[in-house]
C-alpha cells in the first residue's frame, strides 16, 4: 500500500527546484517529467520508483482540502499551493524527498499511512 501525501505551501515549487532537491540526496535521485500526464516521477539511479508527484496547483479555499485531508489542511489565509504525491510503502527515500520539499517550500506535509 503506498503512502498518499499532500504538501501544502505558501509558494509554488518548480520542477528544477524539485530536481535540485533530489540531486542533493545521497545517492542522488533521478527526476523525470512525464509529457502527457503532468506528473513527475522520482527514481533511484537503477530505475526503482521512489515517488510520483503531481504538479503544484493553487488552492483558493480550504473547504475541499479539509474535507479530503482533515483539519491539518488549513492554510494561512485560505490560499496557497497543493502538491500531491504517492510514495511506495517500502521506500523511505521517497518520503525523505517529500519532507525535504516540505521544508524547502516552508509548507506542511499531510501523510496518510504514516505516523511521524
Amino acid at each position: 500500500m503506498p503512502f498518499e501525501v499532500a504538501v501544502l505551501a505558501p509558494r509554488e515549487h518548480t520542477l528544477d527546484e524539485l530536481r535540485a532537491l533530489a540531486e542533493t540526496m545521497t545517492p542522488p535521485m533521478l527526476v523525470r517529467d512525464t509529457v502527457r500526464e503532468g506528473a513527475v516521477t522520482v527514481t533511484e539511479l537503477d530505475e526503482t520508483p521512489l515517488a510520483t508527484f503531481g504538479r503544484p496547483r493553487r488552492v483558493e479555499t480550504t473547504v475541499d482540502l479539509v474535507r479530503s485531508y482533515g483539519p491539518e489542511a488549513e492554510l494561512a489565509g485560505g490560499e496557497g499551493f497543493l502538491t500531491e504525491a504517492v510514495v511506495p510503502f517500502e521506500h523511505r527515500r521517497g518520503m525523505a524527498l517529500v519532507f525535504a520539499l516540505e521544508h524547502f517550500v516552508d509548507g506542511s506535509a499531510i501523510v496518510r499511512g504514516l505516523d511521524r
